[in-house]
């Protein structure tokens, strides 16, 4: 895979990565839908890793109304210059499924 960037202020970088991903989606543990994924993408010419970490769980609290939550983490050995190595994002969702 190839990898461009350019962040304000910087030059374009270009690379080569190799990209390994992991994944695991539970359905229906009871009313409980569990799901988890991991991404890395690693630069070996530049010695750059990223790496995306996704975990969701929701939960049917009656009759195809869903409530979740979710947590993602995003790591990178080399960000921008005034970039933190560490993003993270939380989500509380509300949902109705039409199954």
């Amino acid at each position: 895979m190839l990898n461009s960037e350019q962040y304000v202020g910087e030059e374009r970088t270009e690379s080569g990565e190799v990209n390994v991903s992991a994944g695991f989606d539970a359905f229906d543990i009871g009313d409980l839908n569990v799901y988890a994924a991991v991404n890395s993408y690693t630069s070996p010419s530049e010695g750059r890793v990223r790496v995306d970490i996704d975990g969701r769980i929701s939960w049917e609290v009656f009759s195809d109304f869903f409530v979740g939550f979710n947590v993602i983490e995003k790591f990178d050995t080399a960000p921008p210059a005034t970039a933190p190595d560490r993003d993270f994002q939380y989500g509380l969702t509300v949902g109705w499924s039409w199954s």
